[in-house]
């Protein structure tokens, strides 16, 4: 348990020497006729998945210097290759940070600094910057004069740097909000749909003290549509405006549907949300889906894709992570992640935030996933590494698996919550299991990953080998420690069995060995490489 808690605390590092498979072969024969044999594969050392240029940890000292914050939003600008990070961090202005990595920030300033004549004075809240038309767009929460009623607006810039002004255009100034829909609004987020259309999204703020998702359809970045008038999207608890099946794990504390985000795959639109009260631990994330951009949105069985596990199963309660919420999502060079908050205090909600990312996809059926909370080591953007996941590219064939269990153990989600475990785990039997991935062509590899599934009487622990092709090979390689429970019984989301080489080797087969003496669980198998 100590360990378990010291991970938390961003302090246990595991490091681990390790030597290349291409710095350790064997010695050049003396016998003219072998000169055309190829080498034995070398027995190596390997780094077990700990801080090298791979990956990136959400801990508490997350991503090295990120700041502390709410309700963040992660912009990359490809003119400069830098990422800008928005969040709540004071009341009366909005700054911002910036890095090249991820891993280290710098404060840039001040980027909107209401003037005297500005209908907004106090908390604002929740920004975020949108790049339309070539122009930048904040869209924020306030208040006027310390009123406990707040509004949303959106100021312009032009460069995400700011200065962000209200003053948009002649005749639109900043002395009122653009978006006054005559009652309470917070959470502000613009949606670019595949036409052009835009489409802006708000949380009706405790009003009878529920707070509910709306939309309306915009005629540019400021103006809502002529005609058009704010429709509600979400009923709290319930899987559609019309009722139906509750939702049990959004309604735990407070009756909030707050934070919306839009995004759009394969014609469906799925809009995400923030439910319970943002202090507390339940705070979560949930989804809902519909055919259109402003009606019919259902929240599906599974609707949570961030919170603890006691929402969707009331025997457990995950200790590691409290408060996952008010999030966006970004595309980083290709591949998907979300950015959220978590609270930095795990055992006390309450106001300090800080900044969260995971990886998130879609299933072939269309449900959405969150690969999170975690605070283990996870592959870094391969815009910033120089490595993705690319397991999928593979064939995979092993002991007793079907092509459904070969279709999960490479689709990219990794086991979370019990609740839907049949969309991600793949159950082993007792004994000797052989899984042997094989690309059409060598590929230049670096890093193996088997995550384990959602069972904690079926995490396993230990890989006897894995062969990469020829070249070389690593035994007895094990799953961190550092972020298991063994006392109350569960295991941190994302910890992985995994084993990363020094450099890369270039090889079209990889040979995984497992003894087990028990029933065993994988959800997924990642390899990172080129």
């Amino acid at each position: 348990m100590k360990k378990f808690l010291a991970a938390l605390a961003g302090i246990v590092m595991c490091v681990t020497l390790f030597a290349a498979c291409s710095n350790t072969q064997a010695p050049p024969s003396n016998d003219e006729e072998d000169d055309n044999t190829p080498s034995a594969p070398q027995h190596v050392g390997y780094d077990s998945g700990g801080m090298n240029d791979l990956f990136y940890q959400n801990a508490v000292a997350q991503f090295g210097s990120a700041p502390v914050m709410g309700d963040p939003f992660l912009y990359y600008e490809e003119e400069d290759k830098t990422f800008y990070l928005y969040g709540t961090t004071g009341g009366r202005r909005f700054d911002y940070y910036t890095s090249k990595d991820l891993k280290e920030w710098q404060l840039g300033g001040t980027c909107f600094n209401p003037t005297s004549s500005d209908w907004c004075h106090s908390r604002l809240w929740a920004p975020e910057m949108h790049k339309i038309d070539g122009k930048y767009w904040l869209y924020y929460s306030a208040g006027a004069n310390d009123s406990a009623t707040l509004h949303c607006s959106v100021a312009v810039a032009d460069s995400p740097a700011g200065p962000f002004t209200n003053n948009i255009t002649e005749g639109v100034t900043g002395d009122k909000p653009r978006f006054d829909f005559g009652f309470a609004t917070i959470d502000g987020t613009v949606f670019q749909d595949d036409d052009g259309s835009l489409y802006y999204y708000f949380a009706k703020d405790q009003v009878a003290g529920v707070s509910t998702i709306w939309g309306v359809q915009l005629e540019n970045p400021y103006t809502i549509k002529e005609g058009e008038q704010a429709v509600q999207l979400t009923r709290v608890g319930y899987a559609a405006m019309t009722g139906g099946e509750r939702r049990e794990w959004e309604a735990k504390q407070g009756n909030w549907n707050e934070g919306p985000f839009m995004v759009k795959h394969n014609d469906v639109y799925y809009l995400t949300y923030s439910a319970n009260f943002y202090q507390s631990k339940y705070y979560g994330v949930g989804y809902a889906m519909s055919t259109s951009p402003l009606d019919g949105f259902e929240k599906p069985e599974d609707s949570m894709l961030l919170g603890t596990m006691g929402q969707s199963d009331p025997k457990k309660e995950w200790d590691y992570v409290s408060g996952t919420g008010h999030h966006m999502f970004i595309d980083i060079g290709g591949e998907n992640f979300i950015v959220y908050h978590k609270h930095y205090n795990i055992k006390e909600a309450g106001n300090v935030r800080i900044f969260t990312i995971d990886a998130y996809g879609f299933r072939e059926d269309g449900s959405m996933y969150v690969n999170g909370s975690t605070i283990s080591p996870q592959a870094r953007p391969k815009l910033l590494s120089g490595y993705g996941n690319i397991a999928g590219d593979a064939t995979i064939t092993g002991t007793g698996l079907d092509a459904g269990s070969r279709r999960l153990l490479k689709d990219g989600g990794i086991g979370v919550y019990p609740t839907n475990s049949y969309k991600t785990d793949v159950i082993f039997e007792a004994g000797k299991t052989v899984l042997t991935l094989k690309f059409a062509e060598p590929r230049a590899v670096r890093s193996v990953m088997l995550y384990s599934g959602t069972d904690y009487s079926m995490i396993l622990k230990k890989v006897d080998k894995i062969e990469f092709g020829e070249v070389c090979y690593v035994t007895d390689v094990r799953l961190d420690g550092n972020y298991i429970d063994t006392q109350r019984g569960y295991m941190a989301v994302g910890n992985a069995i995994s084993a990363t080489l020094a450099d890369d080797v270039n090889i079209s087969e990889i040979k995984i060995t497992i003894n087990s003496d028990s029933q065993f669980m994988l959800s997924e198998i990642a390899v990172l490489g080129k």
